[in-house]
């Protein structure tokens, strides 16, 4: 594709950071040479923000309807960044239109909708992208790469603990403006379908797939659905087994804190609240903080990018890799197949809860 016209649907804090994503990728010229990119259009039924966020970012097309955007037809990639109820019936929109599409997560609420969504893709040899982000952060990305280049020589996987806390992001506080994840009819689930769906995908993503799990969810806040406390017992098909602590509070802290135990090497690993570290320990050696600059260059040429200004745009992968398909050919990722393993894992999680069982994948 030599031509690359975005619509977007969803002018909120995930569609307002989209566009600067996109915006920042065209001005630093990613794809020099391969294609020609622009914002064409976006869409929110806010008719005020949507006039904010298209003048900000200079979008020529404005739309309050989302069926008005994906029928125009200079536009032929569709991001879609409303509330999780919308996802599905936009998707079918958009797809039965044959645009590609970028898809935020969760990407559905049942797995017959991600079923009729892959089924539908491949009808219509469309591209589609799933809005899993921490795949392409360059520290996530180095721990999957030195996992996969050390298995050898820290011999087998023993355990992993990932502790993942968050302002709740239905106060109309922090980053998130907007109080509908606390709407069951909107959001369908709390912290664990909306928030650690990712850490999930992690556990995927480095370590392979997950043999079962037990799990309990909790609702201090007392919103129905809405879980602000979960806890998970994997165990993994290579044998290992993890954690999951889930937390959605009143408190302005948000990171990930992640531990991988091998055999021969231990990985301590904090994301968020402004920093991003990896620290390893070796059988038989002092600890060693990996730097940035290790991987930096390898990063850069992997995700086909020139450089980065500051930490704040490394978020903007997931887009890089989308266009990377639509540009070069290559394979989707995340894909639609991605989702539904988290999506059945997640769903699995509640399962047990409410069984009081170990539920098996």
């Amino acid at each position: 594709m030599k031509e690359l016209k975005i619509g977007i649907i969803g002018a909120g804090f995930i569609g307002d950071a989209h566009a600067f994503a996109i915006k920042r990728i065209i001005k630093n010229e990613y794809f020099r040479g391969k294609a020609d990119i622009s914002i064409n259009a976006i869409c929110d039924i806010d008719d005020n923000l949507a006039e904010k966020v298209g003048k900000r970012y200079s979008i020529p097309n404005i739309y309050t309807n989302y069926v008005d955007l994906i029928e125009n037809s200079d536009t032929n990639a569709i991001f879609i960044c409303t509330p999780t109820k919308y996802h599905y019936e936009m998707f079918l929109a958009a797809a039965n239109a044959g645009k590609n599409i970028f898809q935020e997560k969760p990407i559905a609420d049942s797995i017959n909708k991600i079923d009729e969504m892959i089924r539908i893709r491949d009808e219509k040899g469309i591209i589609i992208q799933v809005g899993l982000v921490l795949r392409f952060f360059p520290w996530f990305w180095y721990i999957k790469r030195m996992i996969e280049n050390n298995k050898e020589k820290w011999g087998s996987l023993q355990n992993v603990i990932f502790r993942d806390d968050q302002l709740k992001p239905y106060l109309g506080k922090g980053i998130h403006t907007t109080e509908w994840r606390r709407d069951p009819e909107i959001a369908y689930h709390g912290t664990l379908f909306e928030h650690s769906i990712h850490d999930i995908d992690m556990l995927r993503y480095w370590l392979g797939d997950i043999k079962n799990v037990f799990a309990h969810v909790k609702f201090f806040a007392g919103v129905s659905q809405i879980e602000d406390s979960v806890s998970v017992l994997f165990e993994l098909v290579n044998g290992g087994s993890a954690t999951l602590n889930s937390i959605w509070h009143n408190v302005n802290h948000d990171a990930r804190y992640i531990e991988i135990f091998f055999e021969n090497a231990y990985l301590a690993f904090v994301f968020g609240d402004q920093r991003a570290s990896i620290n390893l320990w070796e059988a038989g050696s002092i600890k060693k903080r990996i730097k940035f600059k290790e991987f930096y260059e390898s990063y850069k040429i992997e995700m086909g990018i020139n450089s980065f200004p500051s930490p704040i745009y490394w978020g903007i992968c997931q887009e890089i890799s989308f266009f990377r398909k639509l540009i070069n050919n290559k394979p989707a990722n995340p894909s639609l197949e991605d989702a539904k393993a988290a999506h059945e894992i997640v769903n699995a999680c509640y399962l047990s809860a409410k069984e009081g069982k170990v539920i098996e994948i």
